[in-house]
Parts: structure tokens; C-alpha cells; sequence
């Protein structure tokens, strides 16, 4: 019974917040600049953290970065997933990013790049770490699931902007993916439920102040389906040193 308590956690952990596991080569990039923001000035060229990605063959760009979201970027990783200095988020202390590689590199492998310019230039050290932290499981509501079944033929989409989110050919694994990002809070899916579905949904973040139903209702009315508060298993990573300035290019 302990074994499959412990097994049954680190695959929930697994499923939920995966932390990527470390190559035994690090590949780098080939030249690499990284620069204080300099609030105010936008360079036409840089992207925002959010593109923040592989933008054309061989090249990584990201503007007005926070080392928060570099690292987050750099693993893969959702919000609050990174514990370290109060600073590693503030955005007086951000930087431009403009890095080169051969142009077959993937995106991934732009991934691991990253991390090996964090490390190199910002002295970045960290570890991962499993911790039980506020979140939601996913269950069936009372009344059963009120979900449409999605069409084979058709593709895979998902989107979420303001509270809603319209997706077709999704898992309910899937779906609590992006309500848990909407949230910023863990939502382990303890359905049951297998297959793809068409879902569209629609809840407010502050429903005092919208016609819009909160999350809790919204999906129980709509879906079937109820977030119950938990506590939940995840995969964090630590950041035991990192420097506010990055050595000279």
C-alpha cells in the first residue's frame, strides 16, 4: 500500500509539472548578448517574454526578461514553479537577450542553451525540489459530466484569453492544464474521464464585477465538473545562487 501511495504521488508529479531532465553535454550557444533593459526603449527587432522563442532558424530573442521568466522559459516550467530572491521577478531588473546557434537547432535544444547561459553568465545554481503546495483537484461533479465528444476527423486546438477558454479534441487532463495556468494554481485531473471533447467555457476572475459565473460555478454548471481545494504535489526548482548582473559579453 505505501508503494503504490508513493508510486501513484511521483506520477501525479510527473503528469502535473514535469521538471526536464539535465543532457550530460551541454551544448552552447555560439555568441550571445545579454543587456540591462533600458526602460522606455523597445528595439523593433526583440520580442516579448511571451514570444520569447526560437524566432527564425538558429536565433533566440527575448526583451525586457525578468530572470524569473528566463529560467522559467529555460526549463519549461509554469508560474510559481521557481522559488528564489523576491527580485528574481522584478522588472527593474530585466535584460535583452539576443543569442545565435546553428540553424538546425531545435527548440528544446534552444532550451538547454539557455540554461547554459544562465549558468555561465549569471552564476546560476539551483535544484529541484517536490513540494505539497495550495491547489485543485478535478472531479466529477455530483450530477455526472456534461461534456461533447469530439469529432475524430478533427484537429487539435486549444486557446484561453479573459476567462475563456475554447478548445476541440482536448483530454480533461488538457483543459486543466489551462485552467490551472489561467489560475496560477496546481489542478491535478482525478476524473477518470478518457478521450477527447469539444469544451467551451466561459467564467470570470472577479465575478463580483462581471455577469460571467466564477471558475467553480462555470465549470460545474457548464461541464459537470468541480474544482475541490487541495493540496498538491509539485515539482519546483530552487535557485540556491544566481547574480543580479551577468558577466561582460
Amino acid at each position: 500500500m505505501i508503494c503504490k501511495a508513493i508510486c501513484g504521488i511521483l506520477f501525479t508529479i510527473a503528469v502535473l509539472f514535469p521538471l526536464p531532465a539535465e543532457p550530460q553535454v551541454q551544448p552552447a550557444f555560439d555568441a550571445a548578448s545579454i543587456r540591462p533593459t533600458e526602460h522606455g526603449k523597445e528595439s523593433p527587432d526583440a520580442v516579448g517574454y511571451s514570444d520569447a522563442n526560437v524566432v527564425d532558424p538558429g536565433h533566440f530573442k527575448a526583451q525586457n526578461s525578468t530572470l524569473d521568466e528566463l529560467i522559467r522559459f529555460a526549463w519549461n516550467l509554469k508560474d510559481n514553479q521557481v522559488v528564489g530572491p523576491l527580485w528574481l521577478n522584478d522588472s527593474a531588473i530585466a535584460f535583452d537577450i539576443v543569442a545565435v546557434a546553428p540553424s538546425t537547432t531545435s527548440k528544446e535544444e534552444m532550451r538547454i542553451m539557455l540554461r547554459r547561459l544562465l549558468r555561465d553568465r549569471f552564476k546560476l545554481a539551483v535544484h529541484p525540489e517536490t513540494r505539497m503546495i495550495s491547489g485543485y483537484d478535478l472531479v466529477v461533479a455530483k450530477r455526472g459530466p456534461k461534456l461533447t465528444p469530439a469529432d475524430p476527423q478533427e484537429h487539435r486546438s486549444i486557446s484561453s484569453a479573459g476567462g475563456r477558454i475554447v478548445a476541440s479534441k482536448v483530454t480533461v487532463a488538457r483543459f486543466a492544464d489551462y485552467v490551472a495556468s489561467d489560475l496560477k494554481m496546481p489542478i491535478v485531473d482525478k476524473t477518470g474521464i478518457v478521450g477527447d471533447f469539444d469544451i467551451t467555457v466561459q467564467y470570470s476572475r472577479n465575478p463580483d464585477v462581471s455577469s460571467a459565473p466564477s471558475v467553480f460555478t462555470a465549470l460545474q454548471d457548464i461541464l459537470g465538473l468541480k474544482l475541490d481545494p487541495a493540496k498538491v504535489p509539485v515539482e519546483i526548482l530552487v535557485v540556491d545562487h544566481v547574480e543580479k548582473s551577468p558577466t561582460a559579453n
